[in-house]
């Protein structure tokens, strides 16, 4: 939901997210064989690169919201 926020907010228009059970969306996915999809979408997507950027001695350029505000840009109304 986050991210979804974030995008809206990069392309000028808000989220729209209406909240659904995780539990009845699996059931859905399930019914039309696509549960390890649901799955997937429904786990955790954080990613941590702490450990890699000590290793490498790397620092991202951009923010998150920066890299979607680049992403976006084509696409503001």
């Amino acid at each position: 939901a986050d991210l979804l926020r974030r995008i809206g907010l990069a392309v000028g228009r808000p989220a729209r997210l209406l909240p659904v059970p995780p539990a009845l969306l699996q059931a859905g996915a399930a019914l039309l064989g696509r549960a390890a999809v649901a799955q997937r979408l429904l786990g955790n997507l954080q990613l941590d690169i702490g450990h890699t950027r000590s290793v490498l001695a790397w620092t991202p350029p951009l923010t998150v919201d920066e890299g979607l505000q680049r992403a976006a840009a084509p696409l503001r109304t």
